[in-house]
């Protein structure tokens, strides 16, 4: 559907307004102090990678504390832990994360994934953490941590909703309107710009239908996240048009959100369509 909207907007030389994008990197830091934080953060996340026990000491206070749901552990039963071999991590990562410095205490939080082994078994931990550091003779040292798991994302349903993202492409290109409306919910709703929300599958393919021809079109999923029958994606597409008495064909980027709800036989259709053209606005009477 964003790119519906775009080709709305370019199709009566109107350039969409712009949105700032979303992704899934680290927000950049936006001083010295939280820059050294992001640093000593990174450095935490990469040495539990390697079970690196001399980066993880020198990075932990020594009264660190971690709080999850099976209870509390301090540093000294991590580092027995670790120093035994009972418990030993072969990948380490982390997204989305937050920075907020107050003078010498820091407060970070993120969601990380941790790999690793102990006696019973293979163990992974997708969790969202909240994380305290203080500086203590210049250096950031980890005080306290609190882990809530949460579910990890489903590699097979994010699979299916980048293959209906994929059917939607396909069908725009072939001009397959009926296709294209057939992804979105039955109450489905596109939001373009400029213009009020389309409502419903049935107006949703009248709106396309009414667009000039499409002559290339590319979507790309940047982020998909799954909540049990719901899901939000993020992404970028690229579109070239050639609107009837233009004067050449009309080039555009832009990006898209979508909700889309599980349906009962295990499809994703888009629920909610919301995208924008890069272009800047035109001025006003132009």
């Amino acid at each position: 559907m964003k790119r519906i909207l775009i080709i709305a907007i370019l199709a009566t030389a109107i350039p969409s307004l712009a949105l700032a994008q979303t992704n899934d990197n680290k927000a950049a830091p936006s001083g010295k102090v939280e820059q050294e934080v992001v640093k000593v953060m990174g450095e935490i996340i990469e040495a539990f990678g390697r079970t690196d026990i001399a980066a993880l000491d020198r990075l932990f206070a020594d009264d660190y504390i971690v709080t999850q749901s099976f209870g509390i552990q301090s540093k000294a039963q991590l580092m027995d832990a670790l120093k035994s071999g009972r418990v030993k991590y072969s990948s380490s990562s982390d997204k989305d994360l937050s920075v907020k410095v107050y003078g010498d205490t820091a407060v970070t939080t993120g969601v990380w994934t941790l790999k690793g082994r102990n006696p019973a078994r293979e163990f992974t931990i997708y969790a969202r953490y909240t994380a305290t550091l203080v500086k203590q003779k210049g250096q950031w040292r980890l005080v306290a941590a609190q882990l809530s798991d949460v579910a990890e994302q489903p590699t097979a349903e994010i699979n299916k909703i980048n293959e209906s993202t994929q059917m939607f492409v396909n069908a725009v290109l072939a001009k397959n309107w009926a296709a294209v409306g057939a992804l979105y919910t039955d109450d489905g709703v596109a939001y373009p710009p400029h213009d009020q929300a389309v409502k419903g599958r049935a107006a949703i393919q009248a709106w396309l239908e009414k667009f000039p021809p499409i002559t290339a079109f590319k979507a790309s999923n940047v982020k998909v996240e799954v909540r049990n029958d719901l899901a939000y994606v993020l992404g970028t597409y690229t579109m070239t048009l050639a609107p009837p008495g233009a004067s050449g064909p009309v080039n555009d980027t832009g990006k898209y959100v979508e909700i889309r709800r599980k349906q009962s036989d295990g499809s994703w259709r888009i629920a909610v369509d919301i995208f924008n053209s890069d272009l800047p606005a035109s001025p006003p009477g132009q």
